[in-house]
């Protein structure tokens, strides 16, 4: 027997239609993230994993003939039911409350644009209407609700009239300049309008030909539409195509026309603008600017919170503004997490002390899709800490449990939101000039989604020449390998993983072929032999040998070899993630059963272990960690004073083992030979 949906049907009556908005679905329409009646016509909605963070959807919504939705009964239960099943994993994998509310407001837009065209119900959308419809949100809500062609004719109407806009009124009781507000609302645009640059636009000249405004500055033309990004217009489009997929579930009017035949996605690629890749800084760079706000978290973070407590905060702006970046960068480079997520960090976040270890809650997308723990360093913590009491005024007046914000000088809750202020930041900590290849040098331009590799440029290049030594002595006792394996359940984060990990390669194999790199043990040897034989064979072909050409042919060599380089405080390990390569590392040798074991044993590396395996990639800029290790050792052993236990005499081999280890082996790592050396053409 075929189901018959019974808003579809054209036998029921609208009377009976219109009690979807009734008590009577009240109880079928229950949900922990809905902390609402769903008759309710506002509302509130929260994360499926956190109920504190909550989002509000108000449903009073204004449409183009003047009504607000709820008094449009066929439009309003379209929209209310997708605001429903958008959260049922069948048709959709919406998780935060925030996405949720942005979603719903996509589709009020939506249904705006009907009532623009006179179309009072979804069902009526045919193929022609959803290519009207995908022509104007190419360009955005301004675009999608006409807003600037919509105020404009509002506005010469009056004029041609001889009455004026609605105005703002100073407390003097003159007017003031015309109000955004009023002005949008006479024209039945919802309040989203107002922020619109091209209606502010007009309202300006409006303003300058009646005499409030001195309009010199004003550009001649109206600010133009942009184009979306492919992103930023499948946001749009998706919503559409997610109603019509959801048209046998909801019990009200959608269209049966598929409004993409060849899918949202696709239709994105075509109308929208490629998104602009981020620029992926310099290792040098991010690691000094990592470096510097490690160490503004810990030297100056007490005086800041001290001056908070008996001083004139608006001295004290700067500072605060500052100290948040520093804690908001230290942060994202160990969570790995997206700007948006750091803002909203919660006091709750943080668990652990310096003895047992650190953890923090955050968000963990693609993957768990949900809040977990994640294991962080000391540094991270008093990050955490800092925010937390920098921000306990905000969170005492205002109720929201947010760590980025404060209670400014006029005692106003102002949110910390640092994005802007990265570049300012890299300034006052100066940050070196990026000097690329024959280009002038200049300053970097630093964003947050650059943020999100600093996990793996710290992994990858933490040994790699940088002046660390804050960021080292707080990371003495922190397991990177250990936080790698739970930042990587992001599947976005394990794509900038692998990005980064191959960048590290190709940096590696520049520096070998060029000379500038000392290696030895018996991995680099056998990388040098091949770095060799690269360059003897393109000279031979008489080619014009640069670095990057050398380098690029070295390592598809080491990717043949399925080499992973991880770079480790005494070596660098590139043993391969294969059962062939864990029967030949010594940190596997002693296991009984090795069937199914792929690559090292992370937990029993270290300098005695690492210095004879065939795998290891002994370094010259190693060498202070291992004399640092044999001179640890030999105090060790001088206070055994001789006498022999099981444990002095275990210290005094390794002692011995290490320490022959330093003497020939760290000793041998060298450069490639200067005739095999390739220079960069001038």
């Amino acid at each position: 027997m075929v189901e018959i949906n019974p808003i579809l049907d054209p036998a029921i009556e609208r009377t009976e239609r219109r009690t979807l908005g009734s008590a009577e679905f009240d109880e079928a329409r229950r949900a922990t993230w809905l902390q609402s009646p769903y008759s309710a016509d506002t509302w509130q909605v929260a994360d499926t994993d956190d109920a504190r963070n909550v989002e509000t959807i108000r449903f009073d919504y204004l449409l183009a003939d003047g009504r607000s939705l709820v008094e449009a009964p066929r439009l309003y239960a379209t929209v209310k039911e997708y605001a429903w099943f958008i959260r049922d994993p069948r048709f959709g994998e919406v998780d935060k409350a925030k996405t949720h509310a942005s979603l719903v407001r996509h589709l009020m837009h939506i249904a705006h644009a009907l009532t623009l065209r006179g179309l009072d119900s979804f069902k009526y959308l045919v193929e022609y209407d959803f290519e009207l419809l995908t022509e104007a949100c190419r360009y955005g809500v301004d675009s999608i609700l006409d807003a600037p062609k919509r105020v404009e004719a509002y506005l010469a109407a009056l004029a041609e009239s001889g009455n004026s806009p609605p105005c703002n009124v100073r407390l003097s009781g003159k007017l003031r300049d015309y109000s955004t507000k009023k002005i949008v609302a006479a024209c039945n645009l919802p309040e989203v309008a107002s922020h619109s640059s091209q209606v502010s636009w007009l309202i300006m000249r409006a303003e300058g030909d009646a005499g409030f405004r001195d309009c010199s500055d004003l550009p001649a033309e109206m600010p133009p539409f942009k184009n979306l990004t492919v992103g930023g217009l499948y946001r749009w489009l998706g919503v559409m195509e997610g109603l019509w997929g959801m048209r046998r579930a909801v019990q009200a009017e959608v269209s049966n026309t598929k409004p993409f035949e060849a899918g949202a996605v696709r239709v994105a690629m075509i109308k929208g603008v490629p998104s602009e890749v981020t620029p992926v800084p310099p290792s040098h760079l991010a690691l000094h600017l990592f470096e510097q706000s490690v160490s503004w978290v810990f030297t100056r973070s007490e005086a800041l919170l001290a001056a908070i407590e008996i001083r004139d905060r608006s001295k004290l702006r700067a500072d605060v503004v500052n100290m948040a970046t520093a804690c908001w960068i230290v942060i994202a480079a160990f969570s790995a997490r997206r700007d948006r997520e750091i803002d909203e960090l919660t006091v709750d976040c943080l668990a652990g002390d310096d003895a047992g270890g650190w953890w923090l809650f955050v968000y963990i997308e693609k993957t768990l899709e949900r809040k977990d723990w994640i294991p962080i360093p000391n540094v991270v913590a008093r990050a955490v800490e800092v925010q937390k009491a920098i921000s306990a005024g905000a969170r005492r007046q205002g109720g929201n449990e947010e760590i980025f914000q404060w209670l400014d000088d006029r005692n106003r809750v102002t949110k910390l939101d640092v994005g802007e202020r990265l570049d300012a930041f890299a300034d006052i900590v100066g940050v070196p000039l990026h000097t690329p290849h024959n280009e002038p040098s200049r300053k970097w331009h630093w964003v947050p989604r650059q943020m999100r590799r600093f996990f793996a440029v710290l992994y990858f290049y933490r040994f790699d020449g940088a002046t660390i030594e804050v960021l080292a002595h707080q990371l003495r006792h922190f397991s990177l390998e250990t936080a790698r394996g739970y930042v990587t359940q992001d599947t976005e984060v394990t794509q900038i993983w692998r990005e980064a990990e191959i960048q590290y390669r190709s940096d590696f194999c520049r520096s070998v072929v060029t000379g500038s790199r000392a290696i030895g043990g018996k991995m680099g040897e056998r990388i040098k032999r091949a770095a060799r034989h690269i360059t003897d064979q393109l000279r031979r072909k008489m080619q014009v040998v640069t670095p990057n050409h050398a380098a690029s042919r070295l390592s598809a060599f080491m990717e043949r070899e399925l080499l992973v380089l991880s770079p480790l405080p005494w070596v660098t390990c590139s043993c391969p993630l294969t059962n062939d390569a864990a029967r030949k590392a010594v940190c596997r040798e002693g296991e009984v059963d090795l069937s199914g074991v792929k690559g090292p044993d992370r937990t029993r590396q270290g300098p005695l272990t690492c210095h004879s395996c065939v795998f290891s990639i002994i370094e010259g800029n190693r060498a202070p960690y291992v004399a640092a290790q044999v001179s640890h050792l030999e105090r060790t052993v001088e206070a055994g004073c001789g006498r022999s236990t099981l444990f002095g005499d275990l210290e005094r081999m390794n002692l011995v083992t290490l320490k022959s280890a330093y003497e020939e082996i760290y000793s041998t790592a060298e450069p490639l030979e200067p005739v095999f050396a390739v220079r960069d053409i001038q």
